[in-house]
């Protein structure tokens, strides 16, 4: 493989994984934005709950509840399973580096892609906190 090879696979590779930041980003506006709309219900739906105090309120009150904890499990899950794409990446990246040797190409896009990817570190309390925040502020 010359060096115009490893710079298309190159090439192939950071096209495969812009076009998976943008579904993943695309999925997480979505988890957002049911969580978010969620949140709202749960408010509501709990002032209903009060009010009526009919038992089949609060089933559904409690369904919500149990839903809003999985949809933010699963949200987690799907960050989770972005950084292992993400790492996947680099570490193709760094294999086309071993193999091919350090050509200034490939160590700029090293640099620029592991610089690129945004790096979230928190619980979950933490990211509804932000949410919240975001919600009230945006």
């Amino acid at each position: 493989m010359d060096k115009s090879e490893v710079e298309k696979e190159l090439e192939k590779l950071l096209e495969r994984q812009t076009q998976i930041d943008r579904d993943y980003n695309y999925a997480r506006d979505n988890w957002i934005r049911l969580i978010e709309d969620g949140m709202a219900k749960q408010e509501l739906l709990g002032t209903v709950c009060e009010s009526s105090e009919h038992p089949r309120a609060f089933e559904v009150y409690s369904k919500l509840l149990k839903d809003l904890g999985d949809m933010q499990d699963k949200f987690m899950e799907h960050q989770r399973k972005k950084q292992i794409v993400d790492s996947e990446t680099t570490m193709e990246i760094i294999r086309l580096k071993e193999q091919f040797g350090a050509t200034p190409m490939l160590e700029a896009k090293l640099v620029e892609y592991q610089e690129a990817k945004p790096k979230y570190f928190g619980s979950t309390s933490e990211m509804q906190k932000m949410l919240s925040q975001k919600k009230n502020h945006g």
